[in-house]
């Protein structure tokens, strides 16, 4: 995979931060990164937990469709690169039609292992963005579009835990800006008071 501008920065200093938000505009490549990253952690550390939280399974329609499809397609790849390294890759989608992929997707019940030998596996769930689904799991975390997640400060509570647990789990979110100020991803994501950004193409790091 060719990595965007965008992307190549965030897999160069992702081991930094325990919790690392990344303010991009649209079709900038959010979701395509963070299905690299979950397979990529998945293959990195054996017998992991990722955690894919993602807001699509709230929106439905045609945007559920789209990111179910790429995730697939981003699956299958790393299926043939685990191959070739003696690892096994399967989904509880496998052999399915399209129809019924996109269902177990859509209600947040796909799940995804990386077999490392017979008894190890590291595992991607995909779940909704509410605080009862996200409650009980411990490993690395992806939230996408958290700007446009319906009382995202109480799914931010239950998930936070999640990674906490060990210094090698990390949290990293995305979003497009939200709405107004008063969504909890403004507050995560102010910049200090002062700090000015010059042009960038590559974008800033700033801590809030």
């Amino acid at each position: 995979m060719k990595l965007l501008r965008f992307q190549a920065e965030v897999m160069k200093i992702w081991r930094q931060f325990g919790l690392l938000l990344l303010l991009w505009r649209r079709q900038a490549g959010k979701t395509t990164l963070f299905a690299w990253m979950a397979l990529r952690w998945m293959l990195e550390y054996p017998g992991c937990l990722v955690t894919f939280v993602s807001a699509s399974l709230s929106v439905g329609g045609e945007i559920t469709s789209r990111v179910a499809a790429l995730i697939w397609d981003i699956i299958n790849e790393v299926r043939s690169q685990a191959a070739e390294s003696g690892l096994k890759l399967e989904t509880n989608a496998d052999g399915m039609s399209t129809e019924d992929y996109l269902e177990i997707f859509a209600t947040g019940r796909l799940e995804v292992k990386i077999w490392h030998s017979s008894a190890i596996c590291s595992r991607l769930k995909v779940i909704a963005p509410n605080p009862a689904t996200a409650r009980g799991y411990t490993g690395f975390v992806l939230i996408d579009e958290i700007g446009w997640i319906d009382a995202f400060r109480d799914l931010w509570d239950a998930v936070e835990w999640i990674a906490a647990r060990d210094p090698n789990f990390r949290v990293l979110m995305a979003t497009t800006p939200p709405a107004d100020d008063a969504h909890y991803s403004y507050e995560l994501a102010v910049p200090p008071e002062g700090l000015s950004f010059d042009a960038n193409p590559a974008g800033h790091l700033y801590v809030s």
